[in-house]
């Protein structure tokens, strides 16, 4: 069998994740989710893209963490259509959308990375009331993370399924939603639960 061939098979059986794997992973999403709760009160107008991505990266070190998952990312207003924004000096001012997708990997022992990371994608409105058309895009994403959560209680593992699923329920609604940004964003939110 080519190693082509056996990627999906590799890629379907690593989904399936062992008491102890889901441990660490819940472990590591517990570390990221209070960092994120830190960092929302660290939001304020003029604050920059930087200075959070660097709070964030501080905490985590503060909080035992020796490795990250990957680079912080932080964007303000325009910057959020960005899947992979790298922060710059771009301020936070009243109405930008926020998103945040950080994640920590989880030590164990003397090793300093398991490969069980947290990766976690969260988008905020900052300071006033959200516009129709956020609404409108929060509801698409949110009805099709439910549609994935009620596959995934029904017992539905197999990822490229959830991920058709997902991209399903917002093709539908194509005309709120700027697909290609969105399906991304929305993957990541799903993996998140």
């Amino acid at each position: 069998m080519s190693a082509k061939l056996s990627l999906p098979i590799v890629a379907e059986i690593r989904a399936v994740k062992t008491a102890r794997e889901i441990e660490y992973i819940k472990k590591a999403q517990k570390i990221s989710e209070q960092v994120l709760a830190e960092v929302l009160k660290k939001l304020r107008p003029d604050v920059s893209e930087i200075e959070i991505r660097n709070f964030i990266v501080r905490r985590f070190k503060q909080l035992g963490v020796r490795a990250l998952a990957f680079p912080p990312i932080v964007s303000f207003g325009r910057g959020t259509t960005d899947v992979h924004h790298e922060p710059n000096s771009t301020r936070l001012k009243k109405g930008d959308i926020v998103m945040f997708d950080f994640g920590c990997a989880m030590p164990v022992g003397r090793r300093a990375v398991n490969h069980y990371c947290s990766d976690m994608t969260r988008t905020f409105f900052f300071g006033a009331n959200p516009s129709a058309k956020f609404k409108k895009v929060y509801t698409a994403v949110l009805t099709s993370q439910e549609r994935v959560l009620a596959s995934l209680a029904k017992g539905e593992r197999r990822a490229k399924i959830l991920d058709r699923d997902s991209f399903k329920s917002v093709i539908r609604r194509r005309d709120t939603v700027n697909v290609p940004f969105w399906r991304t964003r929305l993957v990541s939110i799903m993996r998140l639960t």
